[in-house]
């Protein structure tokens, strides 16, 4: 019997060797599984650079979205939208600048006593006006400063509605973009950053470009009051010259260069960003949420029993349609 057992493992171990022997790896093997983890190191290293990159164009689109969301801001509050400048006879110099919401005048004299008299005539309109109220009064001196004026006070109204709502779709952007990358990677959620991304820009310009086509030139005002001045004096005494042909001021500037940058933004998306890694797997997660399971449902149902038949049928005290068995 020992020698029979011995026999045995002595088999038994013949059996290990030759398995060993059988599964194991030739040099040639071994440096090709070395250079199959060198291989899936270096891409995973690659991918990590990738994901890296990616989130660094996140975060500049989403930095260069709020810089332009507070340089449309400060266009509102500018103060600078349109600006005239003017020498002649009868003032030094006249400087006009309006914002969306005042004009500011300066009538500056000090050429000679002469001129003088008819600069002081003006200089009453000195300083910082409302629209509002600089409006009424040019309806008093004449039907051109008044048409001049309530065209620029309404025309204001392009740039307060386009402009705001600029301002809100890159601040809506911007957190749509981020909730994308960080919270929630679904596509939904991208198109709504990148459509509210593109409208915006297009809405700045549309109101840029329908403001400065419709409200007047500031010209017209001192034309308006050299009538005024004439039908006084039965002579056109204010006689003026523009210092330059430029009708807008840095406010407006601004205001494209903002635009141009905005643009910049919107190509950005194309070109440098990517979809999220996991936004594929998202999507199957949610698709496999909402649709239901077949294999988790009541009993019942996979009897395919109606729930009275089986009440009927379970012969359970206390239950309508249930009765105990009779003794014979």
């Amino acid at each position: 019997m020992q020698g029979g057992y011995q026999g045995q493992q002595m088999a038994y171990a013949g059996q290990m060797l030759a398995y060993q022997q059988d599964h194991q790896l030739s040099e040639t093997e071994t440096r090709k599984f070395e250079r199959r983890e060198m291989r899936l190191k270096m891409m995973e290293k690659k991918a990590k650079q990738e994901v890296g990159h990616d989130e660094t164009v996140v975060k500049g689109i989403v930095v260069l979205a709020l810089f332009n969301a507070a340089l449309l801001f400060i266009c509102l509050c500018g103060g600078s939208w349109k600006f005239r400048a003017f020498r002649g006879f009868g003032m030094k110099t006249l400087s006009l600048q309006t914002s969306l919401l005042s004009i500011n005048v300066e009538f500056e004299c000090g050429k000679n006593w002469v001129e003088d008299k008819v600069c002081k005539f003006f200089q009453g309109l000195n300083g910082h006006h409302s629209l509002m109220e600089f409006s009424h009064l040019s309806c008093v001196m004449g039907e051109t400063p008044c048409q001049t004026m309530k065209t620029l006070y309404y025309g204001n109204f392009i740039i307060f509605l386009t402009v705001s709502t600029a301002i809100i779709l890159q601040l809506g952007g911007a957190g749509f973009i981020w909730f994308y990358w960080y919270k929630a990677p679904l596509a939904k959620v991208r198109e709504w950053a990148l459509n509210m991304m593109t409208v915006g820009p297009l809405l700045a310009v549309t109101g840029i470009g329908s403001w400065a086509f419709c409200t007047p030139d500031l010209g017209d005002l001192p034309r308006g009051w050299a009538a005024l001045m004439s039908s006084y004096t039965g002579n056109s005494l204010l006689s003026y010259h523009p210092l330059n042909n430029l009708e807008f001021g840095w406010t407006f500037f601004l205001a494209i260069i903002t635009v141009l940058f905005m643009f910049a933004q919107v190509a950005v998306f194309p070109c440098c960003f990517r979809a999220h890694w996991r936004e594929q797997i998202t999507e199957q997660e949610l698709e496999e949420e909402a649709t239901p399971n077949p294999e988790v449902s009541e009993p019942s149902h996979r009897a395919g029993l109606p729930r009275p038949e089986r009440l009927r049928l379970s012969g359970r005290p206390g239950r309508r349609g249930s009765q105990r068995p009779r003794l014979a």
